[in-house]
């Protein structure tokens, strides 16, 4: 299938040399990757303001999907990376990427909080996916009903569902009302995500074995201890043979103790209006390069 790839004029750049691109769109799929607040000589703006940089990485965000013929409305997910030491309350964070949205955005979002990124005084990266029709109009889009899934402030969705993709926003271990589910038990957290993403692909008529992509970040240090046990319990979630979606954890080990230990998010693909009974070999697929850390 045939890519555009695209750099804006006189956008951020990185302080090395890099064969990435800032975005690209392959038929309907659009893919932002991660942008941050630096100059285009690569130094960071504003270090270490989180709400500035925050607006800044949206702008520079929407500018990339002006270049690719979309706009924020047409975003269905965001991932984002921001440096917290456990002091900053996530919903504070998110109200910022927030104010950056046009009220009719509803994208699914992750929230991901990591002790730093790439350079001293950069606190956050936001990357995304967006969908727009192949002839220029805006793709029709549904959303799960938000009753049950950890509260997300508005305008954000737990899930999305544009044309036959199905986004999932990140899902953590804590009630509607705020109180961490099992707090410190990972396996017990992971049985709790999982059945929530579950939840959410059930308001499309989908299910894991419609799951083409999952996420999954944990708090640990990156040791077969802390991986191996979830990840097998998020295994027993899929059916072989060829049940398994394309899979990626990373470990989050922050300065102070954390209660909720996993988060995880997913991508789904659909074909028709329900899922059910629907193989996936149907899906779109596509590719991007990505400027994530």
């Amino acid at each position: 299938m045939e890519k555009r790839h695209v750099w804006p004029k006189d956008h951020w750049s990185w302080p090395i040399e890099v064969t990435h691109k800032h975005g690209v769109r392959c038929g309907e799929m659009i893919w932002v990757g991660g942008q941050v607040d630096l100059t285009p000589a690569g130094a960071v703006h504003n270090p270490g303001n989180l709400a500035v940089q925050t607006r800044h990485t949206m702008a520079n965000l929407t500018r990339v999907l002006a270049e690719l013929d979309a706009q924020p409305q047409d975003l269905v997910k965001l991932n984002c990376f921001y440096v917290n030491d456990g002091s900053l309350d996530e919903a504070v964070f998110l109200g910022m990427v927030a104010a950056s949205l046009p009220h009719d955005a509803k994208p699914a979002v992750t929230a991901v909080p990591v002790p730093y990124l790439a350079y001293p005084g950069l606190v956050v990266e936001i990357e995304g996916v967006a969908m727009r029709g192949r002839d220029g109009k805006p793709m029709p889009r549904t959303y799960a009903k938000a009753d049950g899934f950890s509260a997300l402030p508005l305008p954000f969705a737990q899930a999305v569902r544009c044309g036959k993709m199905i986004f999932v926003s990140g899902q953590i271990p804590v009630a509607p009302k705020g109180d961490v589910i099992a707090p410190g038990k990972i396996l017990d957290q992971t049985k709790q995500v999982m059945e929530q993403i579950g939840k959410a692909l059930a308001g499309f008529g989908a299910g894991f074995k419609d799951v083409v992509k999952q996420n999954r970040w944990y708090a640990g240090h990156g040791t077969t201890e802390d991986f191996e046990p979830a990840a097998l319990l998020c295994s027993t979630f899929y059916k072989e043979p060829g049940g398994m979606p394309a899979r990626a954890s990373r470990s989050r080990s922050t300065s102070s103790p954390c209660s909720a230990r996993t988060a995880s998010s997913c991508r789904a693909g659909t074909s028709g209006p329900r899922a059910s009974g629907i193989g996936r070999s149907n899906c779109p697929t596509s590719t991007a390069s990505s400027a994530t850390t």
